[in-house]
């Protein structure tokens, strides 16, 4: 049977897997968290698209009906050379997002400001939909586990606070903040979150996800499988890990395929 491949730098795609299982818990699923190369943000496009690239023919390799781009970095650099290289369906997370915040907002009625990830706000994805803002402190914060003590309440108030006057609606352009949206709506309620991650998993779900499966979930980590693991749990989520190399090549897709 065929699977739905995700891949991120780190956990933050795990947010779209829960969105995917939600809608169809019967399908099996396989998330590569990238640690080896996290965070994506630092590299060169060239490199992002390298890594995207490796990643995604190892998914298909394995067995994958569908890849899922869960990070709005690699989305933005890379899922297009994706839907070029590979020969199943792929589903990125800014073009959903920018679709959902068009059809949501005719002629620009609300006040939107983009939070994202630096590389994000340098590709120009999200160029022309409202006040895109580098929040860099954000996924660090997620993937220390920090969602919602002192520490992230004390971060994500000044980067509310630092909001233009006026906003109205605010978008999430990494999957990692939605960890993050229990937070912004109790420090900011006035605000309408889009968040990308629910959106990319819908649009996975429209183009008509794989069929058959058992509703299995397998992990995959190309970094410490173990720093993986507690992060995982610190999300509430708990699960075996497997630690990959994928520079080893077809011997780690039977890795998958297994």
């Amino acid at each position: 049977m065929s699977f739905v491949g995700l891949f991120d730098s780190g956990v933050g795609g795990v947010s779209v897997l829960q969105a995917l299982r939600q809608q169809r818990p019967d399908l099996d699923y396989v998330y590569l968290a990238d640690l080896a190369w996290a965070p994506y943000g630092p590299l060169p496009p060239a490199r992002i698209r390298e890594r995207a690239l490796r990643i995604g023919h190892w998914l298909q390799a394995g067995g994958a009906g569908m890849v899922v781009v869960a990070c709005n970095t690699a989305s933005a650099w890379a899922a297009s050379a994706l839907e070029r290289a590979l020969e199943v369906p792929v589903v990125g997370m800014v073009e959903p997002t920018r679709e959902a915040l068009e059809a949501g907002a005719p002629g620009g009625a609300l006040e939107t400001v983009v939070w994202a990830t630096s590389a994000t706000l340098r590709s120009g994805a999200y160029a022309g939909v409202g006040t895109v803002v580098a929040t860099p402190l954000l996924a660090p914060l997620v993937e220390a586990g920090h969602l919602d003590d002192g520490v992230a309440t004390a971060v994500v108030g000044e980067y509310l606070r630092c909001l233009p006057p006026g906003t109205r609606r605010l978008v999430l352009g990494c999957t990692h903040y939605s960890f993050l949206v229990p937070l912004i709506k109790h420090l900011a309620p006035h605000l309408q979150v889009v968040d990308s991650a629910h959106q990319g998993a819908a649009c996975a779900a429209r183009q008509g996800l794989p069929n058959g499966g058992g509703g299995s979930v397998r992990h995959f980590a190309t970094g410490e499988a173990a720093a993986y693991q507690l992060t995982l749990r610190a999300l509430g989520v708990t699960a075996e890990v497997k630690e990959v190399a994928l520079e080893t090549g077809a011997e780690v897709t039977a890795e998958v395929a297994a």
